[in-house]
């Protein structure tokens, strides 16, 4: 056999490098570079880059690792298509998850593909929610929160996650924490609207789910008077926009005031607040005084009528904005028929003697139906046949008759939708109608030297706040 060891040393060149032209029995082709098993269980590394590193002029079938995309690209000859699976990612989520009702998440990311994946929800401790959702686009999706995920208590954490239609998930999620929705009063719905009514006064709470609200405002009504004035409407108050913040805001409800007695003018009703917002109680209704006097109406959110006899005092005058004037009574001692005016009403004065009604109220669907609110009370008739007052639409108490021997009618209650107003009577003694419970209605007139001092006449206030869900 022929030595190599001449031929070994022609291999190589006096500075140790390979001299290829003395290959002459190595065959390298592409066949033998590509064309052979690889045994190694490790990776082959592909070149890596961002979109804007791809090579400029690329062969095809070029292929790379995009680390924008976080997928394998190759050339196909006319542009760069990924041949790996794509990996979702979540960049961020807006909207919010509450504990009473459903809420949509927008999440914003890449690689969310255009079939149908999953929004994999998984609260602190608990088990995962899987929600099958079609992306809005490759980088964006809407997602309706599930009951089991937004009746969690306020403060739990929720990972968020999605699941392309390549079955692959996002490589991190990210997290929300349930909020407390507003609380406070009694809590009704009325299609995407959420309502609160407070009956009694307490504490509403609207957390930082919502920034603005609708309200309706109605303090307590102005009580009615002894052959005298129905009692003033509480002041009525409402807007479509008030805006709030999270913290506790005070509801105080205004209370209905109590009749009045001989030569003494009925209680005004009690102020209603919240939010730095304050509706004036009712003026308080005039009074019988004996002889040629009588007390005035009492001033108010809306005025108190006056008692029977005018001439001496006036009805009570109402809050600009919030209510209207009373009605006078009769203007001369000698009339037999003469009467309290009727009590202002949100919506109206009240009515003058020789039909001394109640104002009208305000109509308002704050709660999802037209009801009249703030309805003022119907004044009481002295004597002949004159008929008492009718209590204005909005829960006015209706005046009673039968004092000195009056054949007239007894007054009707202002109807409501919520509580209407009460009738009279037709007793000389008897006290007059009750304005409707939490309607703010004033309170009708009642019969000859009745002393309700300390009976409830005017109807108690009330807060309806309203926002959407």
């Amino acid at each position: 056999m022929a030595s190599k060891s001449k031929i070994i040393a022609e291999l190589f060149e006096a500075d140790g490098d390979i001299i290829a032209s003395a290959l002459d029995n190595v065959t390298v082709t592409p066949t033998a570079v590509s064309d052979q098993p690889n045994t190694s269980t490790g990776g082959f590394t592909l070149p890596s880059g961002t979109t804007a590193q791809r090579p400029s002029s690329p062969d095809t079938g070029e292929s790379r690792f995009n680390t924008d995309l976080t997928a394998m690209e190759n050339w196909t000859g006319t542009e760069w298509l990924k041949v790996s699976v794509a990996i979702p990612s979540i960049t961020s989520i807006s909207g919010d998850i509450n504990d009473a009702w459903q809420s949509n998440l927008i999440l914003t990311g890449l690689n969310f593909l255009a079939s149908a994946g999953k929004v994999i929800f998984t609260p602190s401790g608990a088990s995962a929610i899987e929600v099958s959702v079609t992306p809005t686009s490759d980088s964006q999706i809407t997602v309706a929160v599930p009951a089991a995920i937004y009746g969690l208590s306020a403060g739990t954490s929720v990972g968020i996650e999605y699941e392309n239609s390549d079955g692959a998930s996002s490589i991190s999620s990210l997290t929300k924490t349930v909020v407390a929705t507003p609380s406070g009063g009694t809590i009704t719905t009325d299609g995407n609207a959420r309502i609160h009514t407070f009956l009694s006064s307490g504490t509403f709470a609207p957390g930082s789910l919502i920034t603005s609200v609708r309200y309706l405002m109605v303090a307590g009504g102005g009580g009615g008077a002894p052959i005298g004035g129905g009692g003033g409407a509480g002041g009525l108050l409402a807007s479509n926009s008030k805006t709030v913040s999270n913290q506790n805001y005070t509801v105080t409800i205004g209370a209905g005031a109590n009749g009045g007695g001989d030569s003494i003018q009925a209680s005004q009703g009690g102020n209603t607040t919240f939010a730095g917002l304050t509706a004036i109680g009712g003026g308080g209704g005039g009074a019988h005084a004996g002889g040629s006097n009588s007390t005035p109406g009492g001033n108010g959110g809306s005025g108190g009528g006056s008692g029977d006899n005018a001439g001496t005092y006036g009805p009570g005058a109402g809050t600009s904005g919030q209510g209207n004037n009373g009605g006078s009574g009769s203007s001369a001692f000698g009339n037999s028929n003469r009467a309290g005016g009727g009590g202002g009403g949100a919506g109206g004065v009240g009515a003058n003697t020789p039909n001394p009604h109640g104002g009208i109220g305000v109509q308002n669907d704050i709660n999802g139906t037209n009801h009249y609110w703030a309805g003022g009370g119907g004044g009481a008739p002295y004597g002949g046949s004159t008929n008492a007052g009718n209590g204005g639409l909005g829960g006015g108490g209706g005046g009673t008759a039968g004092a000195g021997g009056n054949s007239g009618s007894a007054g009707t209650g202002g109807g409501s939708a919520l509580n209407s107003g009460t009738n009279g009577n037709n007793g000389s003694d008897t006290v007059g109608g009750v304005g409707g419970a939490n309607t703010g209605g004033g309170g009708g007139g009642s019969g000859w030297a009745f002393n309700g001092t300390s009976i409830k006449s005017g109807g108690d206030g009330i807060v309806i706040i309203r926002y959407n869900m």
